[in-house]
């Protein structure tokens, strides 16, 4: 599941078209609807950007990431701006956190990055886990009509810092989408470095979601698209075992 390696640098600029301050009030919302609790998890939390906005909010937060460069990255940005928020090494399959949460939260399709339903339980019984009880569980996915709009084509953004061409590829049989992305990064006066990165997101069926979360013990509490565009789906469960 690594990614991002030597892009972390300059992930935030070529990154700056994701509404994450618009996903910031609707998390705020979803979770103060919910769960009243200040405390939250987030899975995939990449160089940071999500976080600190949740902290604005008053959330206490700590980030987890699978990808070195990512978590380097979003802990030398909380010195710069003497940001509370902690960012650790981890793998969401198998998290290990010491104390319980009241939320945990994934935005930017970063569950997509599991690959098979197997990784998808995985993932929930760490959420399970580490969430207090009656703790909320809040995520995005993307849909198969998403990735099925890429296709096979070739994307290309540039701006002052580099340029990348990102080749995709849908394949409807496995629901796997994969990219390569070469990255130009831009080190000083027309000098660049190559950067090359490959990179694929599973499709998850709602029957699939809805029985990882049952076998961990969650109950789904809502589910909404993102209206006409049909890219991605929010999903909200609530922790709820019966014997505590």
């Amino acid at each position: 599941m690594a990614q991002y390696s030597e892009f972390a640098r300059v992930y935030d600029t070529f990154m700056n078209n994701i509404p994450y301050e618009e996903w910031a009030i609707l998390v705020e919302n979803k979770l103060k609807e919910y769960n009243g609790g200040n405390k939250v998890l987030e899975l995939g939390c990449g160089t940071g950007t999500f976080s600190f906005l949740m902290e604005k909010k008053g959330y206490e937060v700590v980030g987890i990431d699978c990808a070195p460069d990512m978590v380097k990255e979003a802990g030398k940005k909380a010195r710069k701006n003497k940001s509370s928020c902690k960012f650790e090494l981890q793998d969401m399959r198998v998290i290990e956190q010491e104390e319980l949460y009241d939320n945990v939260i994934s935005v930017c399709d970063s569950m997509n990055y599991l690959s098979e339903e197997f990784d998808l339980q995985s993932t929930f019984d760490g959420v399970a886990n580490v969430l207090k009880n009656g703790g909320i569980f809040m995520f995005d996915m993307k849909t198969e009509e998403f990735y099925k709009s890429l296709g096979e084509n070739v994307f290309v953004d540039e701006n002052e810092d580099g340029c990348y061409i990102w080749k995709n590829f849908y394949d409807s049989e496995t629901r796997d989408n994969s990219y390569e992305i070469t990255f130009f990064i831009k080190k000083k006066k027309d000098l660049y470095a190559k950067v090359c990165e490959e990179h694929v997101q599973h499709v998850f069926y709602e029957e699939e979601i809805l029985r990882c979360a049952k076998n961990a013990g969650f109950v789904l509490k809502e589910k909404f698209g993102d209206g006409e565009a049909k890219q991605r789906e929010y999903y909200i469960f609530e922790r709820k075992h019966d014997d505590e």
